[in-house]
């Protein structure tokens, strides 16, 4: 009778665990239905919470279904909560190009968009000099909504101002391959 009980015990732990998990996360509610999280290397849009488990969406449409014991133990990237996000373009451009040009012309790509907020203020800095030419960031703060196809217009919108200025971008290759 006590192997039997202990037997039934461990196999109810892992259950009993994520009901207490999930009734904590249900009252705390770090994550909440609609928000676009990371969490245990899994990403995607929360579509369901339950006692038990809950499931993300992928963006590629994939379901993803976790124990709420695995989220109450990860750390939870939020990327909804606050309504906004930081985007960032990176170029690396060639190593003779005009940086005060570069970073006018990427600030106004930046500052032309509406979907940027007005702050925090845009923001364009060199960030690295390396083999392949001088690396470029601009950053700019759009609604949470916005962040994907932002990035992709900003980033085709700020090659195109560079192509216009005569600014170009660096053509080496990122690394070498060997095989």
């Amino acid at each position: 009778m006590g192997a039997a009980s202990l037997a039934i015990g461990l196999a109810l732990k892992s259950t009993l665990s994520n009901v207490a998990s999930g009734g904590i996360l249900l009252t705390t509610r770090p994550i909440k239905e609609g928000e676009f999280v990371e969490v245990a290397g899994q990403s995607g849009t929360v579509i369901e919470q339950g006692l038990y488990t809950t499931t993300l969406q992928g963006a590629d449409g994939t379901l993803t279904t976790l124990p709420n014991d695995l989220i109450l133990a990860a750390p939870v990237h939020n990327y909804s909560r606050h309504g906004q996000r930081r985007l960032e373009i990176r170029l690396v451009l060639e190593h003779t190009s005009d940086l005060e040009a570069a970073t006018e012309v990427m600030t106004s790509a930046l500052n032309a968009d509406e979907r940027v907020l007005e702050a925090p203020t845009p923001s364009t800095q060199t960030s690295a000099a390396t083999p392949r030419g001088v690396e470029i960031v601009g950053r700019a703060w759009v609604a949470t909504g916005d962040y994907a196809q932002a990035r992709s217009d900003l980033t085709r919108t700020t090659i195109a101002a560079f192509r216009e200025a005569n600014i170009h971008l660096s053509a080496r290759p990122s690394s070498t391959r060997v095989d």
